[in-house]
């Protein structure tokens, strides 16, 4: 169900009135989702994960956040893309975890432009974010931090915690051993951020100067592509979690595969985009 979800609150979510119940807009979700991004940076930073040139870009994001984003006081009429961006990463560290195989480049493409189109998304409507957050920096706060971090995070909610920890093993760089992060996803994930590097601020910056910026980044990634991108990814995944090919993949075989078409099979679950 939760594939169906994310192709839903994607596709759909500007539909007014929004047709479909959902938790992700609800304040309390907004608030513990950025209190969870606020400390993974937080991590990273603890940690000497940040490098020169993405500190740089952090501090394109603070000029900004001063000058352009609200605090949210109420429950949005519709999902954003920054509060569905956590479904797609649940999603994909579940399939990911059970064939015990890492990120394919064509997945961490898609996810990094999630991550960005999020931050386009939070710029352009001024949707806002909690407690002063950074919208833009909190759109690209997913990787790996070190997993002690997580278990001394203060939080009532376990099962978000526990989703946290399944998806920072699939940034590590060696499954399950928790070492250090995966490069491939380092590298894209800088790339995408600095998309927004060259936007230019000053101390006297509106709402309109800011929404052009934004908008001739945005009218590079054309949002209906990106989202073409994300029902391809939900396509594929709903055909991979029908129950008899699960029965099937957890006994070591698929009906009608060699041993080296299924080990060829696991490899490429996250390339049929």
């Amino acid at each position: 169900m939760e594939i169906l979800e994310l192709v839903a609150l994607t596709v759909y979510r500007f539909v007014d009135p929004f047709p479909l119940s959902t938790t992700a807009t609800s304040m309390a979700a907004r608030r513990q989702l950025a209190e969870r991004r606020r400390h993974w940076l937080s991590a990273r930073q603890e940690t000497s994960q940040v490098t020169e040139e993405e500190c740089t870009i952090y501090r394109i994001f603070n000029n900004f956040c001063n000058h352009s984003t609200p605090i949210v006081e109420s429950q949005l009429a519709y999902p954003t893309l920054g509060s569905i961006i956590p479904l797609f990463f649940n999603i994909s560290a579940r399939i990911a975890g059970f064939i015990d195989q890492s990120m394919s480049e064509q997945w961490i493409e898609l996810a990094a432009e999630f991550m960005l189109q999020a931050a386009l998304e939070s710029g352009l409507m001024s949707d806002g974010t909690v407690e002063g957050g950074n919208p833009l920096a909190l759109s690209f706060a997913w990787g790996w931090i070190p997993s002690t971090y997580w278990d001394n995070f203060d939080s009532g909610d376990k099962t978000a915690i526990e989703a946290e920890l399944m998806i920072n093993d699939m940034f590590a760089n060696d499954r399950g051993k928790q070492l250090k992060v995966d490069p491939a996803w380092q590298k894209t994930r800088l790339k995408y951020m600095s998309v927004l590097s060259d936007l230019q601020s000053r101390e006297e910056l509106d709402n309109h100067e800011l929404a052009t910026q934004l908008q001739s980044v945005a009218d590079e990634y054309p949002i209906r592509e990106f989202e073409r991108g994300v029902v391809a990814f939900a396509k594929a995944m709903w055909e991979f979690c029908r129950k008899p090919l699960l029965i099937q993949i957890e006994e070591g075989e698929v009906k009608g595969m060699t041993k080296s078409e299924f080990e060829d099979f696991k490899k490429r679950i996250f390339v049929s985009l």
